[in-house]
């Protein structure tokens, strides 16, 4: 709870830009589509149109969700363009696997 904390302090653009770890990774990182290589499933209450994203907390632990940005979703949604929508707790890094 404390790193969300954390997190809700700066912008979406700020930890966009923001570096983590030695390999140049970013604490927030925009995918766009949802992953074809995930252990998770699209749920089907998150409205088309949105960009997949990841959170990184510590170590493999990931919090997956989505952003918007302003042309992204229907103009009578309720959705925020400043808003992380928070959809999974990935403790084990397999919503966007990678190979080590």
């Amino acid at each position: 709870m404390e790193k969300l904390k954390y997190y809700s302090g700066e912008s979406r653009q700020h930890w966009e830009q923001e570096r983590i770890g030695n390999k140049n990774s970013k604490v927030l990182v925009v995918y766009g589509d949802f992953p074809n290589n995930s252990d998770f499933h699209h749920p089907k209450g998150v409205p088309a149109g949105v960009r997949w994203a990841r959170f990184r907390l510590e170590g493999d632990q990931r919090l997956a969700g989505f952003v918007i940005n302003k042309n992204d979703v229907s103009a009578d949604s309720n959705l925020n363009t400043n808003v992380f929508y928070v959809v999974f707790l990935d403790n084990q890094h397999r919503f966007y696997k990678v190979k080590k």
